[in-house]
């Protein structure tokens, strides 16, 4: 289980502002898909930001305001 904690960790262990669902999921040690899952609760949450890029990858990053 990734707690939001975990997800907070991924973002100090990148140097980029964002990171992909893939990064999540090898930091975390879960697939693809269950990385994806977690920060897209995040994002309805309002604790996440998310844009899509290309033509199926997906960028997520901190929402300061929260």
């Amino acid at each position: 289980m990734i707690s939001e904690e975990d997800i907070h960790f991924a973002f100090q262990e990148t140097d980029d502002p964002f990171v992909t669902a893939k990064e999540v999921s090898e930091r975390m040690g879960v697939t693809r898909q269950t990385a994806y899952k977690h920060l897209q609760r995040l994002h309805e949450q309002d604790r996440l930001e998310k844009r899509k890029i290309g033509s199926s990858a997906v960028i997520w990053w901190l929402d300061e305001a929260n």
